[in-house]
Formats: structure tokens, C-alpha cells, sequence
């Protein structure tokens, strides 16, 4: 995750608002999720793991979270080192 960044949780997702590029992002729960699982601690399939565990699922969604990553790079949430 990007410094810089103030995030406020909602019902509904969460709400994060750059102040280098001084936009706003609204991103959904799994969005959220992933956002805050990027510390530099983990990579995709990391993430994917925890998110398997999270909801429950049979397989770890790796494409879906792969996704999600590439989505929060583009919006300048996270960085891809």
C-alpha cells in the first residue's frame, strides 16, 4: 500500500482517499480486504489464501485476486514491488 493514503470503512466497503493524487477510490469488501493485506508481506497467492479462508471458498481465488491487484496498481493504491 502507497503512503499517503486515509482509509475510512463503510457498511458497504470502504472509501480511500489519495492525498498525492488527491482522488477518492469506494472499493467493495473483497477490494478493501486486499488493499490492507498489501504491507509487503505477502504476494498474490498469499492474498489469495487468506481470502480462500476468509470466505470460505474450495479454491483460492488467485485469478480474481491477480485482478484485483492489477486494478489497485492502475488506481495508484499499491505499488507493484
Amino acid at each position: 500500500m502507497v503512503d499517503s493514503l486515509d482509509l475510512n470503512e463503510l457498511d458497504d466497503g470502504m472509501v480511500v482517499f489519495a492525498g498525492t493524487s488527491d482522488t477518492v477510490h469506494h472499493l467493495n469488501h473483497t477490494a478493501a480486504i486486499v488493499l490492507q493485506l498489501c504491507d509487503g508481506t505477502r504476494d498474490a497467492d498469499q492474498i489469495a489464501s487468506v481470502l480462500q479462508n476468509l470466505f470460505h471458498l474450495v479454491q483460492p481465488p488467485l485469478a480474481e485476486t491477480v485482478e484485483c491487484l492489477k486494478a489497485l496498481i492502475v488506481q495508484g493504491l499499491i505499488t507493484e514491488d
